[in-house]
């Protein structure tokens, strides 16, 4: 969006063309008009998926989207942002986008994990099957899966979206408990790692079997953890 708009008659022409209207795209157009607006933005994305997944309907995804659509169509045109900032000052009641305020943080990881026994203990419980908890246990996992994890949420939203369909929402969060479950112990972690190297380098499917064989075993049980 450039620097310099050319407002035109009086702040009539738009900052920019209506953006698609997806999670990205609404992204950048309202971090671009209003930074403390793009906070909220936030929140909300996350709460939303939340709840979409809690009621197995896209719809408050698709309500979310139509909502900060209408945000931007609103504030991209200076002229038309300026009344709605008059009327809204005339109104003089607290503006409705703030009243949901702030989702905390879920806790997940202990500061200072007790290995205890070789690995053999957890460096911390397993954490709700949320978008938002498996955010903070894979990052403190694995700060290269955790960009994996991102990239993937974002495709997954999107998805969701266009089929109207939270499957693949769900999916998302399984795979990823499942990582978290298996990676949270270390010893568990580290056999992990050996199995697949193993696996690379076996020269012949006979070979790699038997490795095979155990981390299917361990995915079996780390899964259920993750069900639990």
């Amino acid at each position: 969006m450039a620097s310099e708009p050319n407002l035109g008659l009086a702040g009539k022409e738009p900052l920019f063309p209506m953006p698609p209207v997806t999670e990205q795209a609404l992204r950048v157009a309202v971090l671009s008009l209003d930074p403390v607006a793009a906070v909220r933005f936030e929140q909300e994305f996350h709460g939303v998926w939340q709840e979409a997944v809690q009621t197995d309907s896209t719809v408050p995804m698709h309500t979310f989207l139509r909502r900060w659509a209408v945000f931007v169509a609103l504030r991209r045109m200076p002229a038309r942002a300026r009344r709605l900032r008059e009327l809204e000052q005339t109104i003089a009641d607290a503006d409705s986008w703030d009243s949901a305020g702030a989702r905390a943080e879920e806790a997940v990881v202990a500061s200072e994990p007790n290995l205890g026994l070789a690995g053999k203990e957890p460096l911390f419980p397993m954490p709700p099957v949320t978008e938002q908890a498996l955010r903070v246990a894979v990052l403190s996992l694995d700060p290269v899966a955790a960009v994996r994890f991102e990239q993937e949420f974002h495709g997954v939203w999107q998805e969701a979206v266009q089929t109207d369909s939270t499957v693949p929402m769900h999916t998302f969060l399984r795979r990823w408990a499942v990582f978290v479950a298996l990676r949270r112990m270390p010893a568990r972690a580290r056999r992990l790692r050996e199995l697949e190297q193993t696996i690379a380098d076996a020269d012949s499917l006979a070979a790699a079997r038997p490795a095979a064989a155990e981390m299917a075993a361990m995915l079996d049980e780390a899964a259920r953890e993750a069900a639990a």
